[in-house]
């Protein structure tokens, strides 16, 4: 489990205002004053927010993915994804890291998601 020190290193180095972690601490979302974030859903594979900014009327849901690499732990992220596909009104997006790979050579090396 990550240290909070780590995650409090990071966010001030990357100068943003606001923090937030999911509860296995793998899931780190850092934004400015810019945006309003109300976390919807925390859970160990993903969380469930939902961003707002007074400059733009047009609000969104996102889900944030960090996904256990075992295929059979994955099935109940595909649940809860498909219960929150069932159950939001609007705008919703899902980015992240699936742990889902074509062959051995996608394993080598690092992947990195900006957003």
């Amino acid at each position: 489990m990550v240290n909070s020190k780590k995650i409090a290193k990071f966010w001030r180095r990357l100068g943003y205002q606001h923090c937030f972690h999911n509860t296995s601490n793998k899931i780190w979302i850092f934004w400015t004053n810019g945006y309003q974030l109300d976390n919807i859903e925390d859970k160990v594979q993903h969380v469930l927010v939902h961003i707002k900014s007074p400059e733009d009327p047009n609000d969104f849901h996102l889900s944030i993915v960090y996904a256990k690499c075992d295929e059979l732990l994955r099935v109940e992220l595909w649940d809860n994804l498909r219960d929150i596909a069932a159950r939001i009104n609007g705008p919703w997006g899902v980015v992240g890291d699936f742990n889902v790979i074509r062959d051995a050579e996608e394993k080598i090396g690092v992947t990195l998601l900006y957003v």
